[in-house]
């Protein structure tokens, strides 16, 4: 288990970056339902569902308020977490160079970048561990 202090400008980012690793792993399952051989190759199911219980408990952790937060997580949520969180900086800053992008969001978006950066090194957190 590790202690994580999630700060207040963080917490929503991250509840949302997970939501959409959350959103990937019940795609998964899905996929699999589709199978013709499901039935016979329920181990199909594995992963994706074990993967899915572990961000859940993730999210819950990290709770729907936009408050400081300190959780104790597993290591593996850990390891999800950063990965969740730098994926969510590679999509951030395609969109903060998009030039469709207004320069309010532009600002908001470099403002969460930069808190995610911080809150990751802060953390020694890499999607690797």
């Amino acid at each position: 288990m590790t202690t994580i202090t999630i700060p207040a400008e963080v917490t929503r980012v991250a509840r949302s970056a997970v939501l959409t690793e959350l959103g990937e792993a019940a795609d998964q399952i899905s996929q699999a339902s589709l199978d013709y051989e499901k039935e016979q190759n329920p181990e199909s199911f594995n992963e994706p569902l074990a993967m899915f219980d572990t961000l859940r408990g993730l999210l819950d952790a990290i709770g729907w308020s936009n408050e400081t937060r300190t959780i104790e997580i597993e290591d593996e949520q850990r390891g999800l977490l950063a990965k969740a969180l730098e994926e969510r900086v590679v999509a951030d800053r395609e969109h903060i160079t998009d030039p469709l992008t207004g320069a309010e969001v532009r600002e908001a978006t470099e403002h969460d970048v930069y808190a995610i950066e911080d809150f990751l090194a802060a953390n020694g957190l890499t999607a690797g561990g």
